[in-house]
């Protein structure tokens, strides 16, 4: 299931979720007025883990937009190797 997930700011991030995670997710979007928000449900599960004496931290990362290069530009930057290189390569 691909996902967008935005904060209060509008920053968004894009995930997939898989297997377990992914149904979880669609049982709740099946159940859930998705004309409100999920936040309840963040500050019960916060609750839940301080119960179960589970240490949450926070992290907090900055993601940047990919450097978009020029077809010319992305050869050129390209690692060259010969046919040989190649064939005894084991990446």
């Amino acid at each position: 299931m691909d996902a967008t997930l935005e904060d209060l700011e509008g920053n968004r991030v894009h995930c997939t979720l898989w297997d377990d995670f992914a149904l979880k997710m669609q049982q709740f979007l099946d159940t859930h007025d998705s004309s409100l928000p999920v936040i309840p449900e963040v500050f019960d599960y916060i609750e839940r883990m301080n119960v179960a004496n589970v240490e949450l931290t926070q992290v907090v990362s900055q993601m940047t937009r990919p450097v978009m290069l020029s077809v010319a530009d992305d050869l050129l930057q390209t690692p060259k190797m010969t046919i040989e290189d190649l064939i005894e390569s084991t990446e």
